[in-house]
């Protein structure tokens, strides 16, 4: 017989579970070269995902880094990013080169109205962004605003046939999205 002890929450934040020599979303499926790894707790309220990913159309990585706790009502989300960005300018005839870091943080509120034969549910958030970015050839351009903080609000309302544990995806299922950014401390708009 196993002893019986308090568990702690906190001492248990992580469980690291996965790792890949690829960098793997595994909320959208989307696989890049890289590398990937995953954590989540005993509970299933903890979430971490981290690791290094290589955009190949851009020729240049950043390491990243997403965190969620689910465990307070609303969920806890938490995210960086930083790496090398760059894009060709067809009027200068060259790539343009910079350094970008992304911070953001928010909070999302599921709400959950199941009925019948039927999933549905609504979820609302909202977070509040950070990016800095920094050329690193500064002779030919400039960005009209280096440092900018915005906020963005997203919701989403969905309904769908209930279906047995082993489908992934429902026969039958709707959804409906909505996402809004600005900039409240800036009087225009900058990218």
């Amino acid at each position: 017989e196993a002893p019986v002890k308090k568990y702690s929450k906190l001492g248990n934040l992580f469980n690291f579970h996965s790792w890949a020599p690829l960098d793997i979303n595994a909320s959208t499926y989307d696989i890049h070269p890289g590398v990937s790894i995953m954590s989540q707790n005993l509970l299933s309220s903890s979430f971490l995902t981290a690791g290094y990913s290589y955009n190949l159309n851009e020729q240049a990585g950043k390491v990243y880094g997403t965190y969620s706790y689910e465990g307070w009502y609303p969920i806890v989300d938490l995210g960086f990013d930083y790496g090398l960005r760059r894009e060709y300018v067809n009027s200068l005839g060259r790539n343009v080169r910079w350094n970008e870091t992304n911070l953001n943080a928010g909070l999302r509120l599921p709400l959950i109205f199941n009925r019948g034969a039927y999933y549905q549910g609504m979820q609302v958030s909202a977070y509040a962004n950070q990016l800095f970015r920094k050329l690193l050839d500064e002779d030919s351009v400039r960005f009209r605003k280096a440092d900018l903080f915005y906020m963005s609000y997203g919701f989403n309302i969905y309904r769908q046939v209930r279906s047995n544990y082993r489908d992934i995806f429902p026969r039958w299922g709707q959804s409906l999205g909505g996402y809004f950014r600005h900039t409240p401390t800036e009087s225009h708009g900058y990218s």
